[in-house]
């Protein structure tokens, strides 16, 4: 089966899984995150293409009783080739902006209990981490990319674009 995929409840996946959320009818992407302590549940961050109501970018949101359809880790981030693809601060992002920083892929995303606040967030894509405020590294921010699921002998297929 290509892609390889999993039905199963939200609190069993990994961190840093990709999966699709049924929420209020409109299914969307998201990555599950790292719990911050020990104490706390994990999260999830949003990326669309649709959100669910009141929701208008990629956001950090607590975990559900779901359940989902993953795609698990293994997939590849497409980023772009061009120069005016590419920005040097966060603040002319889009509701789905990526930032680099090293040899590390981020989500930016709110991460205030309440849609209308803002507190920047940023999710590693590989592992779930979530860094709160500020990237310690310099970093290159993006609202172009493209997330995929490769297989050698087969061309990507695109799960999500902007």
């Amino acid at each position: 089966m290509f892609p390889k995929i999993k039905v199963a409840r939200f609190d069993k996946l990994a961190p840093g899984e990709l999966f699709v959320l049924f929420e209020s009818g409109k299914p969307c992407f998201a990555i599950k995150t790292e719990a911050l302590e020990e104490t706390s549940e994990s999260e999830m961050v949003l990326l669309g293409p649709t959100f669910p109501e009141g929701i208008t970018e990629a956001t950090v949101t607590k975990w559900q009783a779901a359940t989902v359809v993953s795609y698990g880790t293994d997939f590849t981030v497409f980023l772009p080739q061009t120069p005016s693809a590419w920005f040097k601060t966060g603040e002319t992002r889009t509701s789905v902006c990526l930032a680099i920083s090293g040899d590390d892929v981020f989500v930016c995303a709110n991460g205030a209990n309440y849609p209308p606040m803002y507190l920047q967030c940023f999710i590693n894509l590989k592992t779930g981490a979530l860094i709160e405020r500020n990237l310690s590294q310099i970093s290159a921010f993006t609202k172009t990319w493209e997330i995929a699921v490769t297989n050698p002998n087969l061309p990507p297929i695109s799960l999500l674009k902007y």
